[in-house]
């Protein structure tokens, strides 16, 4: 494992807010990759995927770029970077439920448009709670997400 998440898997998520798989063919493809590397752990082998990833206590390569995906976005919105978060997202103001900090998903023509970060990350972002998206640094965040992430999985 330590060489798996060292050498691997750095080159599965480099850039990944950019080129995230959105096709089901490829998503398998990228995860096949984690898959066939956990199967060459002896206590593990003959375990079935899911049970493979929990056991080693892993996530699955897609749950890790929509969390990357959140991790780019809260530092974004927060001005961790040197850019203007009206570039990227629109706040929504309209008077629905959830947290203070909605953001709209524009609607495009093209299929094309849904898949590009910027409206891939929306809904996921949306579905935060309001504690965590007003996290006050990204550590803060993080720990917020891991949990959050942890109750999805166990509902």
């Amino acid at each position: 494992m330590p060489l798996y998440k060292s050498l691997v898997r750095p080159h599965l998520e480099y850039c990944v807010p950019i080129w995230s798989p959105h096709y089901q063919k490829d998503i398998e493809l990228v995860e096949g990759v984690q898959r066939h590397a956990t199967k060459l752990i002896d206590e593990v082998r003959n375990l079935h995927y899911k049970e493979r990833i929990k056991k080693l206590n892993l996530m699955t390569l897609e749950k890790r770029r929509h969390r990357s995906d959140l991790i780019e976005t809260f530092k974004i919105i927060n001005g961790c970077y040197h850019l203007q978060s009206d570039l990227f997202f629109t706040y929504d103001e309209g008077q629905r439920g959830g947290h203070s900090k909605k953001l709209y998903k524009k609607c495009g023509r093209l299929d094309l448009r849904k898949y590009v970060f910027s409206n891939r990350v929306i809904d996921h972002w949306n579905a935060l709670s309001d504690v965590c998206v007003t996290s006050n640094t990204t550590n803060q965040f993080k720990n917020c997400l891991k949990w959050e992430l942890q109750l999805e999985t166990h509902s």
